[in-house]
């Protein structure tokens, strides 16, 4: 029984903490032209032309040469 009270608990708290934060627009999440690309490290197949021994990439990598990043959203997909 203290299980499901946890777990009733649980649910509650994060009910409340999304309904005092309210929904996430569609608006607040698509970057916008300027904005910066996030500094995330990426798996890179060829890391070690840019770093020497490395199997990662971020963008401070890059820094000063010319990037082109490709998003390909319906690929690989069925739709």
């Amino acid at each position: 029984m203290r299980s499901a009270t946890r777990w009733v608990v649980a649910a509650w708290l994060l009910g409340v903490s999304a309904w005092l934060t309210g929904p996430a627009r569609a608006d607040d999440l698509k970057p916008k032209v300027g904005d910066p690309f996030p500094d995330i490290a990426v798996k890179a197949t060829q890391a070690e032309l840019v770093k020497k021994d490395a199997t990662e990439l971020s963008i401070k990598d890059l820094k000063g040469k010319i990037v082109v990043i490709a998003f390909y959203p319906k690929a690989l997909t069925g739709g």
